[in-house]
């Protein structure tokens, strides 16, 4: 009975074996599926792979009558999952190369008419021709400025995903725009010296508050970025020359400070003992500091609409009847000002006395417009930063500024004056894109509606010279014809084997060979005159005759303006960004804390460090939804020494070359506090960095200011006098007043710097470290993995002007849009870079057993989903640079950013779960693990899965 039952039990034993087996060994269902897909394929059934988008939005789960369609929609489906390359395939995420940002700029010519300097006429229908090849298209460039990098050595940068394009209008204005234009040049004139009356100067303020009344007159003012290109005539001589400078020239600085050191100052002349309230007025906020009178208009033209091929970038508006209407509403207003004004800005030379006066007259009338009562003027007209001008010119031994041809104004508008100069500035030693004397094109000095060089030129043309030149041209168009045209000419040849083009040339060839075997055979009974005619009337290969001086002058002038043109767009509009991370922060701490080792004199005395415009200047680059704080503190360095020890272990001296002004070489001493080190030992006494990580969290920026009483000047390494670092803003300041630059020189002379007040260059920093700020006069070159300068655009009163040197500084709107652009573009990249991170991760080739884990457990319609909002993110955050609308592209692109940084962490779950499920436990290694299964759908055969198990 038990050898039964035993028997029984064997028996029972084996038949589970076989079950246990069978089942083993039978197909699984998604096994049963890919041969029944492959089955299918095999039959041609491509329809089967299209993908049914209604099923994404189904139920998989849900139980219906229809299973037969579920199954049949399930079996697309997974056809498709197996015949994509990858999963970002199957999913439909693709990467993205670049985003684009449409800028409009303007070009607006001014006195090429006929009208302007040498009665140059430009025809309007030949602007968009001219300027045709400009760059309509620049990529978003990164540059190794601030923190620790050197603007002079190789770094190699990271290339950006962004791309301005620029879609360029051109105009010309009516002529009366130009004669407004040389009247505010003429009566704000005056001699840089009174006896040598060959060099003048004209305050770039009044041209720029008319063209700022212009561009918002036609419409221009607040949706785009404009350049005027001047052309007016030249109201001096030809010995003399004239250019924009804000301010007094030396000599009349000089005798204004003469007088304030030994009589009354003319501050209590006007004002009495209350004349220094209006310093600090509050400017309106629609006008620049600059602005001299607010001008408004009106318009009833209406808008304008812009002409051009569909082939071209390069767009021309017709703004002469709306220019016209500006000029004729304008000029009343401005008469009245300058009249009014009489007394500061009638001109000031000897010869420009009048007819009717006798030199008594003449010399009573110049005698009055000293510079005395030029600031008395100015003391009860001028603009709040006038009068602030003129009280320091009594307190202090001030130095002009540098005298330049063009004006960044602190609106969305530049120009470029092509009568004014020439003049030339940059480093003293060394440097590269110097701007020179021949930087700006001169206009060509021909006329061209007139015909007096044809006239010229052809009482020297004989019969002889006619029938050689023919003789030249028939020769190249025989060629030609052999070369190029024969074969589809010709009789026994298919004419069908030239393109439209090479067979509208080859005819143009045959007509000119024609017209000039005529000539030659009428060149017996022609005069000269009429067989110039005649040959003038055919398109010579190698050139007519009358194109040799015009054209070529002429072309040689629209190259270097359009290479002008170019540079001012890169340099003013598509400004980099700096190497460093540029981060938004709806909250924003400056601290500045001055370090001090004296007390002989007030850090924060209004000339000094002056804390109050500091705050308004910086105020001005926050954006609606920002809020800035300011605190200010001083410290000594004898009730702390170990700042003191900080400072004394940080500076160091160096030997500098230099240039004096009559020409000899010569090395200056240098103190200078070494960034690098200041830096460590300030991070080691205070640990707080205050980093902000976090997207949108509030941001501290501390900035430390060395007040110091030196006989010598010291600087921050050897020349700067501020620096941004990656987590502070290190200023430096001595009580020295006019010290001359050893780096850089304007016009043959130095600068003058006045490191007393470190302001200017402190606003600078801080801009830098805020949104990274860059100045206008710096790019970044490819192929040098360097670093460009191009100092032409050093200009305008903006702290990184180099050419305007009085320490009171203001923030142009073309940097203030840098900075919240940088906001923008930064963001931007950063969300870009992790979406496309996410995408590479799912560059995993679909597997049958990846198909149910992906499916069933990872809505990937969902993700889809996800990366659409990215990408609608986006779009709406460049519209939204492109309508000006700052606050709102930040908003966008930070969400972005946001929810690219979720899709990633999902993304990477997804891949993480993938890979896991290509492995199979690893039985024999004690502690567990994971190996990958060999399979020939497998994207990781043979490798091993303890990276995705730690």
């Amino acid at each position: 009975m038990n050898l039964h039952i035993k028997s029984l039990v064997v028996v029972l034993l084996l038949l589970t074996v076989v079950a246990i087996v069978s089942v083993l060994s039978s197909p699984t269902a998604n096994e049963e599926r890919a041969v029944h897909y492959e089955e299918r394929h095999d039959h041609g059934d491509e329809d089967n792979i299209v993908e049914d988008k209604r099923f994404h939005h189904q139920d998989r789960n849900n139980n219906n009558n229809n299973g037969d369609n579920d199954q049949e929609k399930e079996d697309r489906l997974y056809s498709k999952w197996l015949n994509s390359e990858t999963i970002s395939h199957f999913i439909g995420m693709t990467t993205t190369k670049e985003l684009i940002i449409d800028i409009p700029v303007n070009f607006i010519f001014i006195g090429f008419s006929g009208e302007g300097n040498l009665g140059f006429d430009l025809a309007s229908d030949t602007l968009t021709e001219w300027f045709e090849h400009l760059e309509h298209s620049l990529p978003h460039i990164i540059v190794p400025f601030g923190e620790d990098y050197t603007t002079n050595e190789r770094y190699e940068t990271p290339k950006t995903h962004i791309q301005y394009r620029f879609n360029i209008h051109v105009s010309k204005v009516n002529q009366l725009v130009n004669t407004l234009i040389e009247d505010a040049i003429y009566w704000n004139m005056r001699p840089e010296e009174a006896e040598y009356q060959d060099r003048f100067y004209t305050n770039p303020n009044l041209v720029t508050s008319l063209l700022s009344s212009l561009s918002m007159h036609l419409g221009l003012g607040e949706k785009s970025y404009t350049l005027y290109i001047l052309n007016p005539n030249n109201p001096l001589p030809e010995y003399a020359l004239y250019g924009y400078r804000t301010g007094f020239a030396n000599e009349e600085l000089e005798e204004l400070y003469r007088a304030g050191q030994t009589g009354p100052k003319i501050v209590h002349d006007v004002y009495g003992n209350n004349g220094y309230q209006f310093a600090f007025e509050r400017i309106d906020k629609n006008e620049e500091p600059g602005e001299i009178v607010k001008i408004n208009t009106t318009s009833t033209t209406g808008t304008t609409t812009a002409t051009g091929s569909k082939t071209s970038s390069i767009w021309y508006r017709d703004v002469g009847l709306q220019s016209k209407e500006w000029a004729e509403q304008i000029s009343s207003k401005f008469n009245r000002y300058r009249n009014k004004s009489d007394s500061l800005s009638a001109p000031l030379y000897n010869f420009d006395c009048e007819d009717h006066e006798s030199d008594q007259q003449c010399k009573e009338r110049l005698r009055k417009k000293t510079p005395i009562n030029n600031a008395k003027v100015l003391l009860q007209d001028g603009s709040p930063e006038e009068k602030y001008y003129v009280i320091n010119s009594q307190q202090y031994h001030l130095s002009e500024n540098c005298l330049v041809d063009s004006w960044i104004s602190e609106k969305r508008f530049t120009f470029i004056d092509l009568t004014a100069g020439p003049f030339e500035w940059g480093p003293a030693i060394g440097g590269t894109g110097l701007k020179s004397n021949i930087s700006l094109p001169k206009i060509p000095k021909i006329n061209l509606s007139t015909d007096f060089k044809r006239q010229q030129k052809e009482q020297s043309i004989t019969l002889e010279d006619v029938t050689q030149k023919i003789a030249s041209e028939l020769t190249l168009i025989d060629t030609l014809l052999e070369i190029n045209c024969m074969n589809g000419l010709h009789d026994e040849q298919d004419p069908n084997t030239m393109t439209d083009d090479q067979e509208f040339s080859c005819q143009n060839l045959l007509k000119s060979k024609y017209e000039l075997n005529q000539i030659l055979q009428e060149k017996k009974t022609d005069d000269i005159d009429s067989l110039l005619d005649k040959i003038d009337e055919v398109d010579f290969l190698l050139g007519n005759y009358y194109e040799y001086f015009e054209d070529n002058e002429q072309n040689k002038f629209k190259a270097h303006l359009s290479s002008v043109l170019s540079d001012s767009i890169r340099y003013l509009i598509a400004q980099p960004q700096p190497l460093f991370s540029v981060k938004y922060s709806n909250r924003v701490n400056f601290h500045v804390l001055i370090i001090s080792d004296h007390k002989n004199y007030n850090p924060r005395d209004s000339f000094n460090f002056n804390y109050d415009l500091f705050k308004e200047e910086i105020s001005k680059l926050k954006t609606t939804s920002q809020e800035f704080s300011f605190t200010i503190s001083t410290i000594s360095m004898e009730e702390e020494p170990s700042l003191a020890l900080a400072y004394q272990s940080s500076l160091r001296t160096v030997l500098l070359p230099s240039i004096t002004d009559d020409g000899k070489f010569e090395t200056k001493l240098h103190y200078y506090i070494d960034s690098k080190e200041i830096k460590y030992q300030l991070n080691r006494l205070d640990p707080d960095k205050h980093d902000s990580e976090g997207i949108m969290e509030s941001k501290h920026i501390p900035i430390f200011i060395f007040s110091l009483d030196s006989k010598h000047p010291v600087f921050i390494d050897k020349n700067l006098q501020a620096k941004t670092l990656n987590n502070m803003v290190i200023g430096v300041q001595t009580n020295i007043v006019g010290y001359e630059s050893s780096t850089f020189s304007c016009n043959g002379k130095k600068t003058k710097l006045y490191l007393n007040n470190p302001l200017t260059p402190i606003l600078a920093a801080t801009a830098t470290a805020l949104g990274g700020l860059v100045p206008q006069y710096i790019s970044y070159s490819q192929a040098q993995q360097t670093t460009i300068q191009n100092w032409q655009w050093a200009v305008g009163n903006s702290p990184f002007s180099k050419t305007f040197t009085y320490p009171f500084s203001h923030f142009s709107q073309y940097q203030k849009d840098s900075i919240h652009r940088n906001y923008i573009m930064s963001s931007l990249e950063r969300s870009i870079t992790k979406t496309n991170y996410a995408i590479s991760l799912l560059n995993i080739k679909p597997s049958i057993k990846s198909y149910s884990l992906f499916i069933e457990q990872y809505p990937y319609i969902e993700l889809l989903a996800q990366f659409m909002e990215i990408k609608n993110q986006w779009r709406e955050s460049l519209k939204s640079i492109e309508e000006f609308n700052y606050s709102k592209g930040i908003k966008f692109a930070i969400d972005a950013e946001k929810n690219s940084h979720l899709l990633l962490q999902k993304v990477e779950l997804i891949e993480t779960s993938i890979n896991i499920s290509m492995c199979k436990p690893k039985a024999s290694i004690k502690g567990g693990g994971f190996l990958c299964e060999k399979s020939e759908s497998s994207f990781f055969d043979g490798e091993t899965c303890d990276f995705y198990t730690k």
